[in-house]
């Protein structure tokens, strides 16, 4: 183990910061990441890379470019993920916050460019989401169906209130 730059690192360049972590703490959760390299700040993970600061997150497998992961369930190759919470295989997801280009996810919030997910609220750059009950913020998303006082979306359908359709200022 050795201290560069404020930050203990091991042989896979794995490293945590020194204010956070003393080099006895380093020196266990270095053992916990598994097939792991040039992570920062991480506990518990499996043949990941370039992630920050996830949490015990005992069953990601393969995440690329993860942020504040906590508590993954089951993650399997992740793609620049940014604050998952509770997720199960990025692919089919329930309950995920600030994600990025997510496919079939349930209940998201915050989210941006995702496809074909339910019953989000306040996401992005969507494309044919469903369901999108609690949609009261989301803006630019393109033909999604069900969704609720959406604003700048564009060719979605069922809009409860068409006046954000029809807004010269509010469609592109």
């Amino acid at each position: 183990m050795k201290l560069i730059d404020g930050y203990y690192v091991d042989t896979n360049n794995n490293k945590w910061n020194a204010k956070k972590f003393d080099e006895a703490q380093v020196k266990i959760v270095s053992k916990s990441l598994v097939n792991c390299e040039n992570c920062i700040d991480c506990v518990e993970c499996n043949d990941c890379k370039n992630c920050v600061d996830c949490d015990y997150s005992k069953h990601c497998v393969g995440c690329i470019d993860c942020c504040h992961c906590i508590d993954c369930k089951n993650c399997v190759g992740c793609t620049d993920c940014l604050g998952c919470v509770d997720c199960s295989y990025c692919i089919d997801s329930i309950d995920c916050v600030d994600c990025i280009d997510c496919v079939f996810c349930k209940r998201c919030e915050k989210c941006s460019q995702c496809d074909d997910c339910s019953d989000c609220s306040e996401c992005v750059h969507c494309s044919s989401c469903k369901e999108c009950k609690k949609c009261d913020v989301c803006v630019l998303c393109i033909e999604c169906k069900n969704c609720n006082r959406c604003v700048k979306c564009r060719k979605c359908k069922n809009v409860e209130l068409e006046r954000y359709l029809t807004d010269v200022n509010n469609v592109e």
